[in-house]
């Protein structure tokens, strides 16, 4: 699954973790697909990695398939200075 999924009822939330020196742990209530962007050095560094992995345009200058990642319900940590989407596919949540 994609980010750009998008079915009817599907749940996102935004996780800031704004703390430069620090994890910061999240709890989950079901599975989710996670999406996190970060840098693995100082602010500064010209790499951001999504998920762990370095996120580059492709040969063509285009965006990379964006996929998340699969976590469990329970404890999640929350790299320094990061933001993490975190995604509830066919939650089917009557608000939405």
């Amino acid at each position: 699954d994609s980010v750009a999924s998008r079915g009817l009822g599907d749940v996102y939330k935004r996780q800031l973790n704004t703390s430069v020196d620090r994890e910061e742990t999240l709890e989950l209530a079901g599975a989710e697909q996670r999406f996190t962007l970060h840098v693995d050095g100082p602010l500064e560094t010209q790499t951001v990695l999504l998920n762990g992995s370095p996120l580059a345009l492709t040969a063509r200058d285009e965006l990379p398939a964006l996929a998340g990642t699969e976590v469990a319900s329970g404890r999640v940590e929350l790299p320094p200075a990061s933001i993490s989407f975190l995604t509830l596919p066919n939650a089917a949540h009557p608000a939405c």
